[in-house]
């Protein structure tokens, strides 16, 4: 029997990056993967859906540089091209991922991972002694019995990258971040899209004033939202998917895209060879550890904000303590952002989630209070033609604690790192409209933001008393 200090399973960004900070720290790591080294989201998600935004990016900008004096002609759109294009970004990712894992003399096995009992793990006929265990399985698109994806006319997210041709139309059930971004692609590329989404708004976990300002940009590009609409069933019929909803409503479409959620990756798994707890997700404890000692889960299969960047973070946490730290993973300070156009970001509390929290606690001293600052009153915004969206500031006003922060508009996934690391270091609203920052720069807005949440910011017309 092969022996390891750890061996993780799964090698996605949890699982890869739990083995390098394993091996820095002078272990004999073993990695096992099934498929693909980066997991699902170099393969099948944020990196091949980003590919193909760079690709939208550059077809909106074509289409509209005559307003900015180049007349360009738009002579066609090529599905095929702009696939190509994304493989060879994972394509090279991946290669850059297998330089490392080499590198760090990190023995890669192929094949599906097992619990075996007492640390054994076995995978691709090797049986492995762990000194430690690490648990980075991902997880996979969820199913609805009257919506059954088959991979031809109703699709999950794994699918909608198979596609060869942009359909002419598309239906997407579930309007969350998943559903969002593809409806954002395809639209682009030129499907009749519809979101079905079974909450009364668009991206219903994120604050609302980016949940309606991404309505109302997705109408203006054409795309149609039906919010407060159950699924009943889904058939498909020669060429096209027919829709039913509940209240009799009716539609049709080329393709139907099923994005309603994400279920961890445990089936076959062999969990129960190490008594390890499951509720619905693995449990752990704050340091990533499993019910079974030296066991270690992380990623989307301890469902804690499913996030890559969430899962780099737990990694460091889950190898800290196998080698004898104490720091437990802190989720106070968790940025997100959605690739749609408008791009959206956020950190944070929503300011409803902050309402509530004060209603729910009736001693809690907190005054809840908002701010906006349009992107329309930036200069490096209007000079590049991309006015759409805000920056939002959510506080107390008795401490000036910044609560939570969320921007729509371009380059949102960037600006929502400042306002995360002024959340992590607590500073104060006020600490930020003090920083000077960048001119012209999108940037700008965040001290703007802060600056009207002190009394007025400069650029923007004092309320009550008329435009500028």
């Amino acid at each position: 029997m092969e022996t390891a200090d750890f061996v993780v399973i799964g090698s996605g960004p949890g699982g890869y990056q739990a083995a390098i900070r394993a091996a820095h720290r002078g272990a004999s790591v073993k990695l096992v993967e099934e498929k693909h080294i980066g997991g699902v989201c170099l393969n099948r998600g944020c990196i091949p859906t980003k590919g193909m935004v760079t690709s939208i990016d550059v077809l909106r900008t074509v289409r509209s540089s005559e307003e900015f004096g180049v007349l360009a002609k738009l002579r066609e759109v090529s599905l095929a091209s702009i696939v190509e294009r994304r493989e060879r970004v994972v394509g090279k990712i991946q290669q850059g991922l297998q330089f490392l894992l080499q590198k760090n003399k990190i023995d890669v096995v192929q094949g599906r991972g097992r619990l075996a009992g007492g640390r054994v793990v076995e995978a691709g006929g090797r049986k492995i002694q762990a000194g430690k265990i690490i648990l980075a399985t991902g997880s996979h698109p969820v199913s609805l019995p009257v919506a059954k994806p088959d991979g031809v006319s109703i699709l999950n997210s794994d699918h909608s990258l198979d596609l060869s041709h942009v359909p002419e139309s598309m239906a997407i059930l579930g309007g969350g971040y998943i559903g969002c971004e593809y409806a954002s692609i395809f639209s682009q590329l030129g499907a009749k899209v519809t979101i079905i989404e079974l909450e009364e708004r668009l991206l219903p976990l994120m604050d609302s004033d980016l949940g309606r300002q991404l309505e109302r940009s997705f109408k203006k590009q054409g795309i149609q939202i039906l919010t407060g609409k159950k699924l009943e069933s889904a058939a498909a019929e020669g060429a096209k998917v027919r829709i039913a909803m509940a209240g009799g409503d009716k539609i049709e479409a080329e393709k139907l895209l099923v994005s309603v959620g994400r279920a961890p990756n445990v089936d076959g798994l062999g969990l129960e060879a190490e008594k390890i707890q499951l509720k619905g997700d693995v449990l752990v404890n704050e340091f990533m550890e499993t019910s079974a000692p030296g066991i270690y889960a992380l990623g989307d299969l301890v469902g804690n904000h499913p996030l890559a960047h969430v899962a780099a973070a737990q990694a460091r946490v889950a190898v800290g303590h196998a080698f004898g730290e104490h720091t437990p993973m802190d989720y106070r300070v968790v940025p997100s952002a959605v690739f749609t156009w408008p791009e959206l970001a956020s950190v944070g509390m929503s300011e409803q989630e902050a309402e509530k929290t004060c209603e729910d606690d009736a001693a809690s001293p907190r005054e809840i209070r908002s701010v906006k600052f349009p992107f329309a009153a930036l200069g490096k915004s209007v000079s590049q033609g991309e006015t759409e969206g805000f920056v939002k500031i959510v506080g107390d006003a008795k401490t000036g604690e910044l609560v939570g922060a969320h921007i729509a508009g371009l380059h949102a996934a960037e600006m929502i790192g400042t306002f995360a690391v002024a959340m992590k270091k607590r500073m104060k609203i006020s600490e930020l409209a003090e920083t000077i920052f960048t001119h012209p720069t999108y940037s700008e807005a965040i001290l703007e933001a802060a600056e009207e949440w002190l009394g007025g910011a400069i650029h923007v017309s004092p309320k009550g008393k008329g435009i500028l």
